[in-house]
């Protein structure tokens, strides 16, 4: 199926944001790229950082989905967490690009007031996970946002490590063990 104009905007800028970021984005070379015309980009959106947001907006509606689904499944915390952090982690190795472009949104002052201002940054099924498992006593009694971070940071650090090698991948033993120290580190300390 063949994409919109608006959906190869969105999808170009996304590429050239992530690989080169914001300020090396220019609207004209997006044209150029895309190959669509710059009143029609200006048409659907009123500039970058308009822009930005309907992407930054759509990488976090799949990372959310890719969550909510893994999360939905009826298991234990233990197998809820496992199911969410393999699902994060096999989503954004899959859509690099996406992931580039969040990491970029963190840790850019431009970009980071479009993730901070979005409503949907803990998709709703992960945070009643989180709620659940603080309620029930099987997760620390920590607020939900900072057991959110805690477990996305070691999720981004392990799709980092895994995007960034060239020749030496993870192994999924690996894999499993970095998966199961974030779990350790979430759950409620035994008594």
């Amino acid at each position: 199926m063949a994409l919109s104009k608006k959906e190869k905007v969105v999808q170009t800028a996304l590429k050239m944001m992530a690989d080169g970021g914001f300020h090396d984005t220019p609207m004209s070379e997006l044209a150029l790229k895309s190959g669509v015309a710059i009143g029609t980009i200006y048409h659907h959106f009123s500039g970058k950082e308009d822009l930005s947001k309907a992407i930054a907006q759509q990488c976090l509606d799949n990372r959310n989905t890719a969550m909510n689904e893994a999360v939905a499944n009826n298991g234990s915390q233990s197998e809820k967490f496992q199911a969410m952090w393999t699902a994060t982690f096999n989503h954004f190795c899959s859509a690099k690009f996406e992931f580039q472009f969040l990491e970029q949104c963190l840790h850019s002052p431009a970009l980071a007031k479009i993730i901070s201002s979005n409503k949907s940054t803990i998709p709703h099924e992960v945070l009643a996970f989180y709620q659940n498992g603080i309620d029930t006593g099987k997760l620390r009694d920590l607020d939900t946002a900072l057991l959110f971070n805690w477990t996305m940071s070691g999720i981004a650090t392990t799709v980092r490590t895994q995007l960034g090698s060239k020749t030496k991948k993870l192994t999924a033993k690996q894999i499993e063990e970095l998966m199961q120290m974030g779990w350790v580190a979430i759950k409620a300390k035994s008594k």
